[in-house]
C-alpha cells in the first residue's frame, strides 16, 4: 500500500514534470490535465477494434512504423521537389469609412524555400491563415496567379502533365455516397491505370488496397453522408488516400487529413502515410495540432506564422533549435505546438523587448542565412535531374474510360429516376390530368380544350421535368467532377457524353408512363400510330429540355440562381409559343423570340400528328400559327436544340468549370 506521503512525492515530481522555464517565467503544461477525450462515436467503433486487432498482430506497432504497408509497391516514379522564395501578395481593400477605403498589399507568403527528397515526410504547420494551405496548393500547381519564385521537380520546372504526375488529397472527403468502398476504388482503378492491366489484375490491386488501408471490414459498406448511413470519417479518408494511391504517382500532398478525426483514427491515417514514406514516396502534409506521437512520424517540419517560416528542417531537431533561441520545450510537449503557444500569449524570454512574433520570424531569418543545404541532399538532387517524369494523358484510353463513366452515371441515375416522389407526382398529375380532359370530343367546339390537353402535356413531361432534374442533378456531381477534373483523369467530353448516354433512356420513364395512363382517357386519336408519333416527339423534347438544364447548370452553379434562369427560359419560350396569344398579335420587336421557342415547334408537331393542318386552317375564334408543316422538320429541329444545348454545356464545362485558385 502505498502511503500518504508517496503519494504527495509522486504528484510533486508529476507537477514539476509539467512545469518549464523561460528564463524565469513559469509555464505550465497543461496537456495532462486535460480531462480524456470522450468515447469514439458508434461509427467508429468498428474501425478502433480493427485497429485494436491491427496492434496484437504487428500490423500497428506504434514502434515500428516501417512495416505499416509490407509488400506495397514503390511509386512508379520518384520525385525531388524543390520551391525557391515562393512569395504571394494580394490587394486587400481596407476600409477607413463607409465611403471611403485604401488599396493596401497582403503578404500571404513571404520568401519561402523549401527541398522535399524521394522517403520524405514533410509535415506543415503554423496557426490558421498562416499560409498553410496557399503553400500546398502553390507546390501542387493549383495556384498560380500571383506567385513569383520558382517550383522545380526533379531539378526541372513543372510541365503541363504535372497534375497527373502528383496525388492531391483534399481537406474534405468528397465521394459519392451510394457507392461501397470496393464500387468506389474499382471505378478509379478503371479510369486511372493504364490498359497494360487487365480487369481481373485492377480488382486484385483494389482488394489488396482495401487490405492494406484497414480497409476490409467495411469493403460491401456504402460512403454514405449525413443523410445516409455508411463507413467511419476515418474510413472515409482512407479512402481518399486509396483512390490517390492507385496512380502510384511518387508525390502526394494531403490537405488536413486528420482534420474531423478521432486521436486513434488520426494516429491511422499518418501510421499509412509514414509507410509509404519507407516504400519511396514523397509525402507533404499539411496539418493542426498533431499529437506527440504523431509529430514523431514527421521527418520534416516547415512552421509558418503570418507567411513567414519561423523553421525549417528535421521535426526531431525543433527542440534543440528551441533551446538555441532561449526557449526550453517539455520534452514530452509537442514542440511546434509549444512555439504556437507562446507566440499566441506573447511570451518572450527574459530582457526581449520585441513581441513573439517578431522574436521567432527574426531568430530563423538570421539562422536561415547561415545554413548550408548538406551534401547529402545535393547529391540526390544531382541524381535526380536527369530523370524526366512521363506522365501518359489518360492510361486506360478514351473508350474505356467512357464505358466506366458509363456505368457511374447509370447506377446514379437509376437512383435519383426511380425515387418515390416523382413516380407518386406522375401518377396523381396523370390521374387528374385524365379526369379534366376525359374523353374530349374530337369536333370543332373542343378544338381549344384539345390544344389545351397537347400544350400541358407538352410542359409537363417534356418542359419543366427534364430541366428541373438536370439543375438538381449536376450540381450533386459538381465537387467530385471538378476533383477528377483537376487531377487529369478524363477528357470533359467523356464525362458529358456518358452522362447524356446513360440519362437518356431514363428521361423517358415518366413521360412514357404519363402518356400510357392519359392519351386514350383523354380520348385523342385511338390509332396506335398517332400515339407512337406523340411520343417519339417527346423523346426529342424531353432531351431538348435535359439539355437546356444541363447547360444552365454548368455555368450557374447555385441551385436557387440557375433554377431561376431555367425558368425565365422556359416562361419565355412558352408566352412567345403562340398558345395563349396568337403569335400575329404578339410586338414585332419581341415575337422573334418565338423562333427561338424549341416547345413552340414540339406544339406544331403534335398538333399536325393530333389535328392535322387542314382542320387548323379552318378555325378562326382560336388560330394557331404553325411555323412547321412538317413532322420530320420538327423532329429535326427538336434534335438540333437538344444536341445545341450539350455543345453549349461542354464549352461551359471546358473553359469555365474549373477550381477556384
Amino acid at each position: 500500500m502505498t502511503s500518504r506521503d508517496g503519494r504527495s512525492q509522486s504528484a510533486a515530481s508529476q507537477q514539476a514534470n509539467n512545469e518549464s522555464n523561460i528564463d524565469g517565467h513559469v509555464l505550465i503544461d497543461t496537456t495532462s490535465l486535460q480531462p480524456q477525450q470522450p468515447s469514439a462515436q458508434a461509427d467508429e467503433r468498428r474501425e478502433n477494434a480493427n485497429l485494436s486487432s491491427d496492434n496484437r498482430t504487428g500490423g500497428m506497432s506504434r514502434k515500428d512504423p516501417s512495416n505499416i504497408l509490407p509488400g506495397f509497391s514503390s511509386p512508379k516514379y520518384k520525385i525531388c521537389l524543390e520551391w525557391k522564395d515562393i512569395l504571394l501578395e494580394i490587394d486587400q481593400i481596407v476600409k477607413k469609412s463607409l465611403l471611403h477605403h485604401r488599396m493596401t498589399k497582403m503578404t500571404i507568403l513571404n520568401h519561402v524555400s523549401g527541398l522535399a527528397l524521394p522517403g520524405e515526410f514533410w509535415a506543415i504547420m503554423g496557426p490558421t491563415g498562416c499560409g498553410k494551405t496557399t503553400l500546398l496548393n502553390i507546390l501542387s500547381g493549383r495556384k498560380k496567379s500571383g506567385v513569383s519564385g520558382q517550383v522545380l521537380v526533379n531539378g526541372n520546372p513543372r510541365d503541363r502533365n504535372w497534375k497527373r504526375q502528383i496525388s492531391y488529397v483534399l481537406q474534405d472527403d468528397i465521394l459519392f455516397p451510394y457507392f461501397t468502398v470496393y464500387e468506389t476504388l474499382l471505378f478509379q482503378a478503371n479510369i486511372r491505370l493504364g490498359n497494360d492491366i487487365s480487369t481481373e489484375e485492377k480488382k486484385k490491386k483494389v482488394e489488396e488496397l482495401i487490405f492494406l488501408l484497414r480497409l476490409s471490414n467495411a469493403h460491401n459498406t456504402v460512403i454514405g453522408n449525413q443523410f445516409i448511413r455508411g463507413i467511419s470519417g476515418g474510413e472515409r479518408k482512407r479512402v481518399n488516400i486509396g483512390i490517390q494511391l492507385l496512380t502510384e504517382s511518387g508525390m502526394i500532398f494531403l490537405d488536413e487529413p486528420t482534420s474531423g478525426l478521432d486521436a486513434t483514427s488520426a494516429f491511422h491515417v499518418i501510421k499509412i502515410l509514414k509507410g509509404l514514406v519507407n516504400n519511396g514516396y514523397t509525402v507533404i502534409t499539411t496539418i493542426h495540432q498533431p499529437s506527440i506521437e504523431i509529430f514523431e512520424l514527421f521527418d520534416k517540419l516547415l512552421l509558418m506564422l503570418d507567411g513567414n517560416v519561423i523553421y525549417s528542417g528535421p521535426a526531431s531537431k525543433l527542440h534543440d533549435y528551441l533551446a538555441s533561441i532561449r526557449i526550453n520545450c517539455p520534452p514530452t510537449r509537442n514542440p511546434a505546438d509549444y512555439a504556437m503557444e507562446l507566440i499566441m500569449i506573447n511570451r518572450v524570454p527574459r530582457g526581449v523587448k520585441k513581441n513573439a512574433r517578431e522574436y521567432f520570424i527574426e531568430n530563423w531569418n538570421l539562422r536561415s542565412k547561415d545554413l548550408e543545404r548538406p551534401d547529402s541532399d545535393k547529391e540526390v538532387v544531382a541524381s535526380m535531374k536527369d530523370k524526366p517524369l512521363i506522365g501518359i494523358k489518360y492510361p486506360p484510353g478514351y473508350f474505356n474510360i467512357f464505358l466506366s463513366l458509363v456505368r457511374r452515371s447509370l447506377y446514379m441515375s437509376i437512383g435519383a429516376y426511380l425515387f418515390p416522389l416523382p413516380i407518386i407526382q406522375t401518377l396523381v398529375i396523370a390521374i387528374v390530368y385524365g379526369l379534366i380532359w376525359l374523353q374530349t370530343p374530337r369536333n370543332e367546339a373542343n378544338f381549344q380544350n384539345r390544344t389545351g390537353a397537347l400544350f400541358f402535356l407538352l410542359l409537363f413531361t417534356g418542359g419543366f421535368n427534364p430541366v428541373l432534374t438536370a439543375l438538381y442533378s449536376f450540381p450533386m456531381e459538381r465537387p467530385i467532377i471538378l476533383r477528377e477534373r483537376s487531377e487529369g483523369a478524363y477528357p470533359i467530353s467523356a464525362y458529358l457524353l456518358a452522362k447524356t448516354l446513360s440519362e437518356a433512356p431514363l428521361e423517358q420513364i415518366y413521360p412514357l408512363a404519363f402518356l400510357l395512363i392519359t392519351y386514350w382517357m383523354v380520348g385523342f386519336n385511338p390509332r396506335f400510330t398517332n400515339f407512337l408519333l406523340i411520343w417519339v416527339i417527346l423523346i426529342f423534347l424531353t432531351w431538348s429540355s435535359s439539355g437546356l438544364g444541363l447547360a444552365i447548370s454548368s455555368v450557374i452553379y447555385n441551385i436557387k440562381a440557375s433554377t431561376t434562369m431555367a425558368i425565365i427560359v422556359l416562361l419565355t419560350m412558352i408566352l412567345t409559343s403562340g398558345f395563349y396569344v396568337a403569335f400575329e398579335s404578339i410586338k414585332k420587336w419581341i415575337s422573334w423570340l418565338g423562333y427561338l421557342s424549341y416547345i413552340k415547334y414540339a406544339f406544331d408537331g403534335v398538333i399536325l400528328v393530333e389535328i392535322g393542318v387542314d382542320e387548323v386552317a379552318q378555325q378562326q375564334t382560336a388560330p394557331i400559327d404553325l411555323f412547321v408543316r412538317n413532322y420530320g422538320a420538327v423532329l429535326g429541329i427538336l434534335i438540333g436544340y437538344a444536341i445545341f444545348f450539350r455543345v453549349l454545356a461542354y464549352v461551359f464545362l471546358k473553359f469555365f468549370f474549373k477550381a477556384k485558385e
